[in-house]
């Protein structure tokens, strides 16, 4: 025989299971984080994977390592629900968290290529004469996004190889002349060979780092994520080496 139940326990199951779906998605699926090496993960990789168990819903990992621009072609198409790390832009129409973290680009030269220090402006005749490296995709703000497409504002521009170390070499063998990067290489640099690079002052561009989520995530998903971001940060948590958010 079958056994009846009072129909507001039904309503009261659904209800409670519909709750729960809405609270954590299933699945919820992104990538891991590597060190520059490739091969082990990163400080940001143990970050998200405490971030979300502290959240209650664990990540499921896709193991392989693609780069950016085929990440975010699987958050489009919701083969993925998140990828930490992402930049908001104008070019990107995802549902972003709030930042959770921050760092700075600048343009860097040798410590001896005291010439590239007269830059004064952007696009300025001593710009104008600078071989200069620069990451090959991603939004790294709106004057970035000029000089890639104005070939007026340098001599030449290069992208950035993989590896750090690579356009390090390229600076010293006079291959380039500048380098456009994150200041967190030179935080993790020895100080004896951070030394040997300076920062221009005429450029700076605040990066706040956040959480892009594919549009089948719910927003009350990301309110969740969002309040624990705000939390943290009045804690004065810090995302391994980066700032905390100055805004955003």
């Amino acid at each position: 025989m079958f056994k009846t139940y009072p129909l507001w326990l039904l309503l009261f199951s659904v209800t409670t299971a519909a709750a729960a779906s809405e609270s954590c998605p299933t699945p919820l699926r992104t990538y891991h984080f590597f060190d520059r090496s490739g091969q082990s993960l990163s400080c940001m990789d143990q970050w998200q994977t405490e971030f979300f168990n502290e959240l209650g819903c664990p990540l499921e990992f896709l193991n392989y390592n693609p780069q950016t621009t085929q990440r975010e072609t699987m958050l489009q198409q919701q083969k993925i629900e998140l990828l930490a790390g992402l930049t908001q832009s104008p070019q990107r129409n995802y549902k972003f968290s709030a930042a959770f973290a921050e760092h700075q680009f600048q343009l860097y030269r040798l410590h001896t290529a005291v010439q590239w220090q007269n830059i004064r402006d952007w696009c300025d005749d001593t710009m104008r004469q600078a071989i200069i490296i620069i990451p090959a995709q991603g939004y790294i703000g709106e004057e970035i996004e000029i000089l890639r497409t104005n070939k007026e504002c340098s001599k030449m521009l290069l992208p950035a190889p993989v590896g750090q170390a690579l356009a390090l070499t390229m600076l010293k063998k006079n291959r380039a002349d500048l380098l456009l990067s994150s200041d967190l290489w030179l935080r993790r640099m020895p100080a004896e060979q951070a030394d040997d690079y300076v920062a221009l002052p005429f450029y700076k561009w605040r990066d706040p780092t956040r959480i892009a989520f594919s549009s089948a995530v719910s927003d009350e998903f990301i309110h969740k994520v969002n309040t624990q971001i705000q939390r943290h940060r009045a804690e004065g948590k810090k995302v391994c080496d980066m700032d905390l958010p100055s805004n955003g």
